[in-house]
């Protein structure tokens, strides 16, 4: 079957004339095929998508990326060939295939994550939200999406895995929070570090703009901060010095309140991934204190 599909994948670049050589074996990701190769010297990434459900997102994904890169920013660059950076075939039975191309950044395999690394690691979000502040929004058509509709979203339709691990309460007392009502921005929505690239303990780029969306700039750190806080890096204490580093580089206020709740149902959906897994998995032990320190830091803070 992946032979067949490689197949496929081919046909369709060397249809629309992409002079390409040693392509290597096909990835299946998130809702695409991704073909590594080379066009002449250039080690490029080819990503695929078949009947996708939602092509403004994709075409949101190369406007806000291009721009991006346009201004300097950290990211990936999309290959645009013969005036064109999306390309398509429509095959037999109404099977259409869409295809961009995206330069290869290469980085370091092995490091270890820092103190040094991380507050370059939020300098380097605070510059990027700061040009995507500049974005014109009329060349992209996303929905508005927050992690705060998101976790209602996730309650409502898992009740029972909420109920079974005894975690409606926790998402009871959120909910009931709300989020500060805030401007929504095209964000990343998938920063950690299985999408950083790295090099001599510094962030060389951002990768895979896929799960972008409208929403808070808050909910652009609910996934860095539950690998961090999952993994042990770091303490809930150390979130409030990793924001103050944000906002003094790029002159936006954050609002906790919003990154405490996106933080919550990142790690509540973590552990409902690796439920989906293996259905004897039960919470992790240390994600439950995480979420109960967090919604203590509400209690404190006054909900701000």
């Amino acid at each position: 079957m992946k032979n067949i599909l490689k197949d496929i994948v081919l046909k369709l670049i060397k249809e629309n004339n992409i002079p390409i050589n040693n392509a290597g074996e096909l990835i299946f990701g998130d809702g695409c095929l991704v073909l590594p190769a080379y066009i002449y010297k250039e080690k490029c990434y080819f990503k695929f998508f078949l009947n996708p459900n939602n092509l403004n997102k994709i075409n949101s994904e190369i406007e806000i990326v291009t721009y991006l890169k346009e201004n300097e920013s950290p990211v990936a660059e999309i290959i645009e060939i013969n005036n064109k950076k999306l390309f398509n075939l429509q095959l037999e039975k109404g099977i259409n295939i869409y295809f961009f191309i995206v330069k290869a950044v290469e980085g370091d395999m092995d490091y270890n994550i820092t103190e040094e690394m991380l507050e370059n690691i939020f300098e380097e979000i605070a510059i990027m939200h700061k040009k995507i502040k500049g974005f014109d929004q009329s060349k992209i058509n996303l929905e508005i999406y927050t992690d705060y509709q998101r976790l209602i979203e996730f309650y409502i339709k898992n009740y029972n895995f909420c109920l079974s691990e005894n975690l409606s309460d926790y998402i009871k007392q959120i909910i009931t929070i709300s989020p500060e009502d805030t401007e929504t921005y095209p964000i990343h929505s998938d920063l950690y570090f299985n999408n950083f690239i790295m090099k001599n303990n510094k962030l060389k780029c951002f990768i895979d703009f896929s799960d972008i969306r409208m929403s808070y700039f808050e909910d652009d750190f609910g996934k860095i901060f539950q690998f961090l806080l999952c993994n042990n890096k770091i303490d809930i204490k150390d979130i409030s010095k990793y924001l103050e580093i944000y906002e003094s580089t790029s002159g936006i206020k954050l609002y906790k309140k919003n990154i405490y709740i996106s933080i919550i149902f990142r790690v509540i959906y973590r552990e409902y991934c690796k439920y989906k897994e293996d259905n004897t998995y039960k919470f992790d032990e240390l994600c439950r204190k995480i979420l109960k320190e967090i919604l203590e830091e509400i209690d404190r803070s006054g909900n701000k």
